[in-house]
């Protein structure tokens, strides 16, 4: 065995065993306090974008301003990479702008860990294409049309060539890995939907998911909310899973399908919930480390739902073994709460923010089945899409 082979290998230890300290975990035990590192980390690469995309903040803010993640913040998570099995690179820009991106996954490559990102694939440095083979898991790439007028119309200041040209060539340089189209649905591409499914096919993709728009009063995009079309919607949804069985690509409306779904059992006075299961036995633990989850349906009444979410520890993954961290070094418990830091890297260690009060009091509260105020609007928890 090589020593690079004996390293992995003892990583795989080490996070396997951090996993096993997350199945075992009492929520609130222990005065709040965690015994084990978060197995998920999101990690804000920069600010800055390629694009000015329709249904982004980002179309109405200039670049002005905008930085990268430090070296002084990556060098405060080097010591719980060990620990960590996925890294998912984006925040509120195009990660790959970023000036220190490949060195950022140099140093997460050498622990072992598992990088994945959005990415609207317009602009990849020349020396990140070896990096996407050899060391990425996924990608999920952007895509809101199937032909140029709609795609550039949408995303302005980005090629429809472009796009399909690094699209191929991702194909051939980075056959193994893992390739995924995320479209937000609005007005302006409804009648493309099959065409985006066919397009994914026709690049090797096998999976594509559709988004549902988010309203933002603060752009004005009231009006390309798709469920003003509600009968030229499901019409388009249901053509594109057509087109993508006949293909062999998976496709999915988890949004659009969660809301259907709702609304139907509402109607019974129950509530349908997927829980995700706890990621299998500890003996299972030293194969595949990835991110995926193994879902059961089961109906039962608001309030016995609520009682097996709490005491079971699982309202929100992001509370117990995820964390997100944005360019400035701010720790919070994910992407949508930018309300609450718990701590600041460049002013206390990893260590002393996860185990700090202000997590600390946040587990107790999840045994005690109390949501604090930061997480009360928070979607993922209400629509139970966790």
């Amino acid at each position: 065995m090589s020593i690079e082979q004996r390293e992995n290998a003892d990583y795989l230890k080490l996070k396997a065993e951090n996993r096993k300290k997350i199945l075992d975990y009492v929520v609130g035990s222990n005065d709040g306090k965690a015994d084990f590192y978060p197995r998920y980390i999101q990690i804000e690469q920069t600010n800055k974008c390629n694009a000015r995309c329709i249904m982004c903040n980002h179309f109405y803010l200039a670049n002005n301003g905008a930085n990268d993640i430090s070296s002084a913040v990556m060098n405060q998570l080097v010591s719980i990479m060990p620990f960590c099995e996925t890294i998912m690179l984006n925040g509120d820009g195009e990660p790959f702008l970023s000036s220190n991106i490949v060195e950022n996954i140099k140093v997460m490559s050498m622990f072992g860990v598992e990088i994945g990102t959005n990415t609207n694939l317009c602009y990849i440095p020349d020396e990140l294409w070896g990096y996407l083979n050899s060391s990425f898991k996924f990608l999920n790439i952007s895509c809101d049309g199937a032909t140029k007028k709609t795609y550039e119309m949408i995303r302005r200041g980005l090629s429809f060539d472009c796009f399909l040209s690094n699209l191929a060539k991702l194909g051939r340089t980075a056959p193994g890995l893992k390739k995924n189209i995320d479209c937000v649905v609005m007005k302006q591409n409804i009648l493309e939907l099959p065409q985006i499914v066919k397009l994914a096919a026709d690049y090797g993709i096998t999976n594509v998911k559709f988004h549902r728009l988010g309203i933002n009063p603060c752009i004005g995009n009231q009006d390309d909310e798709v469920e003003y079309y509600y009968a030229l919607l499901y019409e388009k949804m249901k053509i594109a899973k057509e087109v993508g069985e006949n293909l062999h690509v998976t496709v999915n409306f988890p949004n659009f399908e969660r809301r259907q779904n709702i609304d139907k059992l509402l109607e019974k006075e129950t509530f349908g919930i997927e829980v995700e299961k706890r990621f299998g036995q500890a003996s299972s633990l030293y194969g595949g480390l990835s991110l995926e989850t193994d879902y059961y349906s089961e109906l039962a009444t608001m309030e016995q739902i609520k009682k097996q979410q709490w005491c079971s520890g699982k309202i929100c993954q992001w509370a117990i073994e995820r964390c997100y961290i944005d360019l400035k070094g701010n720790v919070t418990t994910c992407c949508f709460n930018m309300k609450k830091y718990m701590g600041n890297l460049l002013e206390k260690s990893f260590d002393e923010i996860w185990n700090g009060e202000t997590y600390r009091e946040l587990r107790k509260m999840m045994a005690e089945l109390k949501l604090p105020d930061f997480c009360r609007k928070c979607n993922w928890i209400k629509e139970s899409r966790f």
